[in-house]
């Protein structure tokens, strides 16, 4: 879409769903949200710092260019998207000193609530669990395993050495939202309590959880306490227990600020040596293992090392931040960036929410900024921009390997893990910055780095919105596939790896392996989430999921050429190894076939079903059947919107739906064949051209391959001749040149094969200056109809002559260009929109059922004909060729969504929608000349009442090709956008128990008056009863087609009779695939009483005296008489209505 003036936009709560009169005329709070724990941190302080950094675009990028310049000069995409970044900034910093004030008074009762606490002296850990269980009715969060009672060390409190405030909030990195702030408040533990080799088997963590527990009690019965406290987990690991402060009702002003305190137990700084706490090392002695073994000889603790390191290095990491921020003039703000597009994408710092928050996101900013580079130099310039930085960050993520290719920074005799584990080591402090990631939420987050990545690259789309306040996290949007697991609590008792990781992770870890090569090249990415461990009272245990069992939700994003594949090939029977190893894992389901080529491979076969989604369920149900049996309860449930059950017959999540429209393809080919083969034609064939939904695998339902009479739409085709001389001047005498030649079509065809019928008609019987005629061209044998038009290039030329013939009246001017815009539609855009969609078809293979999928969404709500099916198109392609900020679609239900998404946002009175089908097709020159030509039509119309909607593309730059005339009107437009925000709550609210039929549903309550159909005529019956079928099959006798059938729909003539009689009065709308009523929604204006003229245009009646008498003048009053009027339809109707039911008066 189009730049456009800077606002803010949300998936909020949408209302009702309803017509307005409005639309009849004649004319970010969700940017992110906070994670529990460092998300960045500046210097110490007790207070809270009010300081603003100046804007990075005032400072000096790398080519000693100021911020302004360098937005001309490329750094920025655009001056526009540094408007609305600068503003989004300044909209999400927080009022520091209005906050602060309701703050700071809390900040510092905490503090000295702590300082005064006693200290408690050594005491055994079973004395001291039951002390503070006793005493206060507290309960040590010890991590798991929890002390034994034979333990050879104490527990003890001592007075803190420090108490800092930390964090976004005091580094100026934080952001406003819905959402509670939270301050960390950092308590440095006192050195005295730690012995030297406390770092082994959880003595730290054991102790640290003690002093919490402690603080825990101290806060809670400290006297006018105003906090209520609950113990929750930093990053999700329970090897650091925090302190939740939430505001009591006692708590005065600070309960009405909208912010919580999280109080962090820190070691003191280099408490333990690094070389002890590297992430080779071992710090977890098993207690079988042989005393004289040292830790060396172990399997390292990586995990349980980098949670010790994080403790010790707050104070560290502080400095070199801040330094950080001191040295390059973009940092913060690019901090900031950066923590907007996690928050939207769903990552944090949390375990379960992948492990990259905002911290590792500054942290790795900062590690680049001073080295990593050949040479020593620096990955990053410190002149970058806030804008520059951010791309960097994601150049870096989506490119650098982190797991193939580890990052260390200087650094000496560290070993590399051999796991697949993303290693970014920051030498200088002796830490993994990802240690939290999981090889899934890694590469989630490589995939999203490089979508943004080439979504900021695209000079044709503004990504503003799209990389920073559209949710990109909601599930059904995101992946094509979603598998509900539930795993036993016995499955997380115990552990197979010697690091602390715990059983849930452990189990994810697993499914991961197994799914990674059990599905290959199916998928393009797995993700696995789990519930989350919640905060919990001091005085309780930890609300565990693990009770009721765990759920599991592995996500994917499938690769459509390959997820239906139903044979897998595996190694050659020649390779013993590789073939041994492949039977091994797939068990008896492996086979050795020989193939056509002579090749003799392991392979695996699968059941090709009704749904081809099924070979991907099987694939999976039989990989964890297999390897997950023990651990799993109840059955494997794949997550399904049920989007199968609006189209049955079209495969949402395969490509096959290109396959059913072959049998017309083969066709028209053979078509064209005849065509051109034949002789005593006055002219030559220049080309034949497809011009039906039919013929570029985009129509909903397609007729029955027995019965050609069923085709209510013959596929329609354009014959074009050689240029010649001999066309006619005039453009009534064209149509009737043209009837003459497809007159001789029909006879040499007639000639040339019998199996063919054709039937010339006849059209547009009012409009002299619009094409006249066309020929149908049936074959029963193949069950297949076109309609062929012929194209003239001479009807163009005197129909651009006559529209700039000044003399012509208005109506015939108006008469002129309507025949000029059919025209275009019929023969130029028409033709060219097929050919687009059969080449994007073969490019995108599940665009053809996501057609048709888009365009049933609009039939079910009555929205088409009014916004014609090749608008549908192309809003349809939009989704693929400019996914953002996703990659394209890989199943049709995804794109449904994501389509609906889009209309739901798309603010189309402002903005014009650019859709392009190849890279590079939209240059800035077109774009711009695009954008012009939308302002000056919008300057014309103002009040919208010939171009509602403007879409524009390659093939059409005007943008209103199939939207001028008021296709579809304002009204509609407007439904459009209700529907698509409805459907959009509906799937937001459901969640994965979402039911994808709803969202075809709508409610007739918003229509003013409803005509249902015989049911002779409903859902395209057409009033026509065949005879009936014999019960004995050898007596059954064929039936005879009637060809007079085809393009046959009454229901759909009477509404053009109805449209031409009733409009602009009534509005009618019916379901394009065939339904059981026609809606009409009466026009507000008619309802107003007005003078009574002749020629009014609608049946009227005087309205009585009183109020809307005029008594001035004493003029008769009339209005409109809507029980006339429906009395007058009924009659017209007929048999074809069998009752009118009135909604609304």
């Amino acid at each position: 879409m189009a730049p456009h003036a800077v606002k803010r936009r949300r998936l909020g709560d949408q209302g009702m769903v309803q017509f307005s009169d409005d639309d009849w005329d004649d004319e970010a709070t969700g940017y992110g949200e906070h994670e529990h724990g460092r998300s960045s941190s500046g210097p110490s302080t007790t207070g809270v710092s009010t300081n603003s950094e100046r804007r990075p675009t005032q400072g000096v990028t790398s080519n000693g260019t100021s911020g302004i310049e360098a937005f001309t000069t490329g750094s920025y995409k655009s001056s526009m998207f540094k408007l609305q970044v600068d503003e989004m900034l300044d909209d999400l910093k927080p009022d520091y000193t209005v906050r602060m004030k309701e703050v700071e008074d809390a900040l510092r009762k905490l503090k000295r609530i702590i300082e005064d606490l006693p200290a408690i002296e050594e005491r055994k850990v079973d004395n001291a669990k039951h002390h503070l269980s006793n005493s206060h009715n507290i309960i040590i969060p010890f991590p798991t395993p929890g002390p034994s009672k034979d333990v050879n060390y104490k527990l003890a409190y001592g007075k803190p050495a420090h108490i800092n405030v930390i964090g976004g909030y005091v580094f100026g990195t934080a952001i406003a939202s819905a959402h509670p702030i939270t301050i960390d408040l950092a308590v440095t533990m006192p050195v005295h309590l730690f012995q030297e080799k406390d770092y082994l088997n959880y003595r730290y963590f054991h102790k640290r959880a003690y002093y919490l527990a402690v603080l825990a009690a101290g806060i809670r019965n400290a006297e006018g306490s105003a906090f209520n406290v609950n113990f929750s987990s930093l990053n999700g690991s329970d090897l650091q227990p925090t302190l939740i402060l939430t505001p009591s009702k006692e708590s005065g002003k600070y309960s009405y600020s909208n912010a919580i305190i999280q109080v962090l137990p820190i070691a003191p700084e280099n408490l333990f040596p690094v070389s002890k706490t590297s992430p080779d090392k071992n710090c977890i002695r098993p207690a079988a293992a042989n005393k004289s073994m040292s830790g060396e000889k172990l399997a390292a603790t990586p995990l349980y090392n980098a949670a010790l390191c994080t403790d010790m290095l707050v104070t560290s990491y502080l400095r070199f931040l801040h330094a950080s921020s001191t040295s390059a003039v973009g940092y913060k703000d690019a901090c900031m960036l950066g923590r907007i597009w996690l928050g939207q994408r769903g990552f944090s710092a949390n375990i379960h929410g992948g492990g990259f928050g905002h911290f590792e996101w500054a942290a790795l900013m900062a590690v680049l900024l001073q080295g990593g580079g050949p040479k020593g130099q620096s990955v990053f310039s410190s002149g970058y921009s806030s804008y520059q930085l951010f791309k960097a960050m994601l150049q870096f993520l989506s490119t650098r390997d982190l797991i193939t290719k580890p990052f260390v920074d200087s650094t000496e005799g560290l070993e590399l893990p051999t796991h697949e584990t993303a290693f970014f080591f920051d030498g200088e402090r002796g830490i993994n910055i990802l240690y939290k990631m999981t090889p899934w939420s890694y590469k989630l987050l490589r995939h999203e780095a490089a979508n943004s990545l080439k979504m900021l690259n695209d000079s044709a789309f503004d990504p503003f919105e799209s990389a920073f306040v559209l949710n990109e996290n909601e599930a059904l949007q995101k992946f094509d596939q979603i598998v509900r697991l539930r795993l036993r609590d016995s499955a997380f008792t115990s552990r197979t790896s010697l690091d602390h990781v715990s059983g849930t992770l452990d189990r994810c870890q697993k499914l991961y392996r197994v799914l990674s090569r059990g599905l290959a090249d199916r998928v393009q990415l797995i993700d696995i989430s789990w519930d989350d461990v919640k905060s919990h009272h001091a005085s309780g245990e930890i609300d565990s999921p693990l009770r009721n069992g765990l759920e599991i939700l592995v996500k994917l994003i499938v690769n459509p050429s390959t997820v239906n594949r139903t044979v897998d090939h595996g190694p050659s029977a020649e390779s013993k190894k590789e073939a041994a190893e492949f039977r091994k894992f797939w068990g008896e389901k492996s086979e050795l076939r020989r193939f056509k080529d002579g090749s003799i491979l392991e392979s695996l076969v699968w059941t090709e079903r009704d749904d081809g989604s099924q070979v991907l369920h099987q694939v999976i149900q039989y990989l964890i059947r297999r390897y997950l049996t023990a651990e799993m309860e109840g059955e494997v449930e794949f997550v399904s919107a049920g989007f199968q059950k609006v189209l049955p017959k079209v495969n949402t999540d395969a490509s096959s739906s290109m396959d059913d429209f072959q049998p017309w393809n083969l066709a028209f080919d053979d078509l064209e064949k005849k065509l051109r083969a034949m002789e005593g034609l006055p002219l030559q064939i220049r080309q034949l051209s497809a011009s039906s939904p039919l013929l570029r695998y985009s129509a909903i339902d397609l007729p029955s391959r027995t019965d050609v009479g069923t085709v209510t739409s013959p596929a329609d085709i354009v014959l074009q001749f050689e240029g010649s001389g001999r066309w006619p001047d005039d453009l009534v005498a064209i149509q009737r040149t043209k009837i003459a030649l497809l007159l001789k079509v029909s006879e040499l065809l007639a000639e040339s094969d019998p199996d063919l019928t054709m039937r010339v008609g006849l059209e547009n019987e009012t409009k002299p200056m619009t094409n006249a005629s066309f020929l149908d061209i049936t074959n029963v044998k193949t069950a297949t109809s076109f309609r062929l038009r012929v194209h003239s290039d001479r009807e163009q030329t005197l129909l651009d002559r006559r529209q700039a013939d000044k003399s012509l009246t208005h109506t015939a001017h108006t008469e002129t260009t309507l025949a000029l815009s059919a025209y275009k539609r019929t023969f130029i855009h028409g033709p060219a929109h097929t050919r687009a969609l059969r080449t994007l078809s073969t490019r995108f293979p599940l665009l053809s059922s996501t057609l048709r999928l888009v365009q049933a969404w609009f039939a079910s709500h009555l929205l088409t004909p009014h916004i014609p099916i090749e608008l549908v198109d192309l809003i349809t392609i939009h989704t693929f060729t400019t996914p953002y900020p996703w990659s394209a679609p890989s199943s049709s239900h995804v794109a449904l969504l994501r389509t609906l998404l889009f209309l739901s946002r798309w603010d189309w009175r402002t903005d014009p929608l650019l859709v392009s089908f190849t890279a590079g097709d939209l240059n800035r020159s077109t774009l711009d000349t695009i954008r012009a030509t939308f302002a000056a039509v919008r300057k014309a119309d103002a009040a919208m009442q010939r171009a509602v909607l403007f879409v524009a593309s390659p093939i059409d730059p005007s943008g209103i090709a199939w939207t001028q005339h008021a296709r579809p009107p304002k009204v509609l437009a407007a439904r459009m956008t209700s529907l698509a925000r409805a459907a959009c709550k509906v799937v937001k609210e459901s969640g994965l128990n979402l039911r994808g039929e709803t969202i075809f549903i709508s409610s007739t309550n918003d229509y003013s008056f409803l005509l249902h159909l015989a049911p002779s005529f409903a859902h395209n019956r057409r009033g026509i009863t065949g005879p009936r079928a014999s019960p004995f099959k050898n007596l059954a006798i064929s039936p005879t087609v009637d060809t007079s059938l085809v393009g046959y729909d009454p229901v759909r003539l009477f509404i053009d009779e109805l449209e031409k009689l009733f409009s602009p009065h009534i509005l009618f709308l019916y379901n394009s695939r065939g339904g059981s009523f026609i809606a009409g929604l009466w026009s507000p204006q008619p309802e107003t009483p007005r003078a009574w003229k002749v020629g009014l245009g609608y049946s009227s009646m005087p309205v009585g005296k009183g109020d809307q008498m005029d008594d001035s003048t004493d003029e008769l009053k009339v209005v409109i008489n809507k029980t006339a009027i429906l009395n007058e339809i009924a009659r017209l109707g007929g048999d074809l209505i069998s009752k009118v039911e009135v909604i609304h008066q």
